[in-house]
């Protein structure tokens, strides 16, 4: 039930990031980094010396603690399927890429 519970508090938060930060939508490592820095695993750095980051500690790695990178990108593919609105700038690109290249295989 746990597991059920946890599932539903991601897709929702997924969910919330996407509607509110349309930047993410074609970024999965940072809302990846979004996700987690939610749940309290990540904590965003301003004093890098590359500039505003995250950081995540090496023992919730370790320990598997934070939310699996795949299952927030699985999450964020099947919100985008279920809710075209979701999905990216650059999805409408892709499509016409994909468009061309069948084209162009079925023309050999």
């Amino acid at each position: 039930m746990c597991m059920i519970r946890n599932f539903i508090k991601v897709r929702d938060t997924v969910k919330a990031l996407l509607i509110k930060h349309p930047e993410l939508r074609d970024n999965d490592e940072l809302l990846i980094l979004k996700v987690n820095e939610i749940f309290g695993y990540a904590k965003k750095e301003r004093h890098s010396k590359y500039g505003v980051g995250y950081f995540i500690p090496e023992k919730l790695l370790l320990e598997r603690k934070i939310i699996k990178f795949e299952s927030i990108r699985r999450v964020r593919q099947k919100l985008q399927e279920e809710m075209p609105e979701l999905r990216g700038s650059t999805y409408k690109r892709r499509q016409k890429e994909a468009e061309y290249v069948k084209i162009f295989m079925e023309r050999l």
